[in-house]
Order: structure tokens, then C-alpha cells, then sequence
């Protein structure tokens, strides 16, 4: 008889946790775990969702149709990426079809990262993937999760061929002493008038309703434009309240000039196929 699989994902504060596939697709919660190696108490074979910071997940668009091709296509794009480590035979990637249609076919790939191949794998480890895909997620919708208690500071810049500069700003906190923070505390530039659970930002101050229990955690998205011009500026995170991942993205026409620049501790990774851009991440 076959045991049901074993799922152990990121915990949203710390560590994992272990859930157990049941009748009907759904899966029950077995509890929490220090580590992946710890969920082989739960018996069965086991799938290991991966936290963000240990793996990748890119689209691109091929021109074939070819299913025999898509490995070697989508092997190459890890190349031109940076992420792939060593050749093809020694990096850990899946390929994904979303669409083939008029000779092209739309695909996807998941890379493990070095973190990611490094952790210890418990027996009967069936497979490595990112956590987002275990997960049922709303369509159309930006999705925030919190893993192992990382509070992310994203932003994304794109700048298009007229100078106009779109500015896409996520900030994820958690309040530990909501009196501190009833009053304003200093938050990122880039979300004024953004709100997560009563909490709002008002100019560069967040403020929490005075009911907020410690621990809570906020999730701040927010999107504005600008007019055309020449753009610059500084990436700050709040100096009062944790940001345990940080990255920035620049996206312009490669007919614009850019410079960047970061701390020797930001990890850039560049990609110039259709424009240029930086991402720099800590």
C-alpha cells in the first residue's frame, strides 16, 4: 500500500512545517520541524518546498514547439542568467509548458539555488521545488508570502521609452512594539497611502491601530508613476524596523543610459536580452 506523500514547506515565522497528504487532494498539518531531515518521522516519501531565497522561477517564450528541445532552450537561458551550476547534468532545474501555439510555446523553469542544494536531504526525498507551487494561489492577484520570517523589502523600477518611470513598491513588516509605532515610525519611500490591516502609511510614517498585538505582520504594496525625466535616487530601508530581504530592480530601454551602484554585500544578477536590467539583492 502507498503511504501518502509528505510536504514540508517554509514556516511564515521560522524553521518548517510538516503537512501529510490526505483522501480528497487536501493535506493535514503535522506540526512544526527544525529542519527537512526531521520530517522523515513522518514516514512516506517526501517533497520539499523550497523558500524563495533557494530557488528561481522565470518565464521566456521559445520559437518551436518541440517538446524534445525545451530542456536544452530552457538550460541555456540559466546559462545567459548566471544561474545555472556547471553544466546541465549538475544543475537542478524543471521545465514547465504553459502554451504551444504558432510555432512558439510559452515556458517556465525552476532552478535550486545554492542554498537550496545545500540542505540536508532526509530519505525518501522524492523532490525539490519552490513552495509557491504547493500552494493555491489567487489569479490576477500579487501574492506576499512570509517564509521563515524574512520580511521583504522589493522594488521595481521601469522605466519606458518616453523617460516615464513606474515605481512597484512591497514592504513586509512585522511590529513587535505597536505603542512605539501608534504614533508614526519612519517606513521606506514609495508607499505613501498604502494599507495592510489597518496599519497605513501616511507620507513616510507607518502607523498601526492601537489595538495591534505584538507580532503582527503588515504587508505595504504600492504603485506610482512619474512624469517624464531623468531619474535618480537611494534605496533606504526603515532604520527602526527589521528587513530581512531586500532587492531592487531596474528595467529601461537599452537606447537609455544607467548606472547603478551597491554595497559590496548586494548580489547583482543582469539581464540584457530585450532591455537593460539590474537586479540587486541582500
Amino acid at each position: 500500500m502507498l503511504q501518502p506523500t509528505v510536504i514540508v514547506l517554509p514556516a511564515a515565522r521560522s524553521h518548517w512545517e510538516v503537512w501529510k497528504g490526505a483522501r480528497g487532494g487536501e493535506a493535514e498539518w503535522r506540526g512544526p520541524a527544525e529542519s527537512p531531515a526531521q520530517a522523515a518521522a513522518a514516514g512516506g516519501p517526501i517533497v520539499i518546498g523550497l523558500p524563495a531565497r533557494a530557488c528561481r522561477t522565470f518565464g521566456f517564450v521559445v520559437p518551436t514547439e518541440d517538446s524534445k528541445l525545451y530542456r536544452q532552450l530552457a538550460f541555456a537561458q540559466l546559462e545567459r542568467r548566471g544561474l545555472a551550476a556547471g553544466p546541465a547534468e549538475e544543475t537542478a532545474f524543471t521545465c514547465h509548458v504553459h502554451d504551444r501555439a504558432g510555432g512558439s510555446s510559452v515556458l517556465s523553469v525552476d532552478v535550486v539555488l545554492p542554498e537550496g542544494a545545500a540542505l540536508a536531504l532526509p530519505p525518501r526525498t522524492h523532490g525539490l521545488v519552490p513552495a509557491a507551487r504547493l500552494l493555491t494561489l489567487p489569479l490576477g492577484k500579487l501574492t506576499v508570502l512570509e517564509e521563515q520570517g524574512r520580511l521583504p523589502h522589493l522594488v521595481m523600477l521601469r522605466i519606458d521609452a518616453r523617460r516615464t518611470m513606474t515605481e512597484d513598491v512591497t514592504w513586509t513588516v512585522r511590529v513587535e512594539d505597536p505603542v512605539a509605532c501608534t504614533a508614526g515610525i519612519l517606513a521606506p519611500s514609495g508607499l505613501d497611502g498604502a494599507s495592510s490591516g489597518g496599519a497605513r502609511v501616511i507620507e513616510e510614517l507607518m502607523v498601526v491601530p492601537a489595538d495591534t498585538r505584538a507580532g503582527s505582520t503588515f504587508s505595504f504594496h504600492q504603485v506610482r508613476q512619474l512624469p517624464p525625466g531623468e531619474h535618480s535616487g537611494v534605496l533606504l530601508s526603515a532604520p527602526d524596523l527589521p528587513t530581512e530581504h531586500t532587492s531592487i530592480t531596474v528595467d529601461i530601454p537599452t537606447s537609455l543610459p544607467l548606472t547603478v551602484w551597491a554595497d559590496p554585500k548586494g548580489i547583482p544578477t543582469f539581464d540584457t536580452r530585450k532591455t537593460r536590467r539590474v537586479t540587486f539583492a541582500w
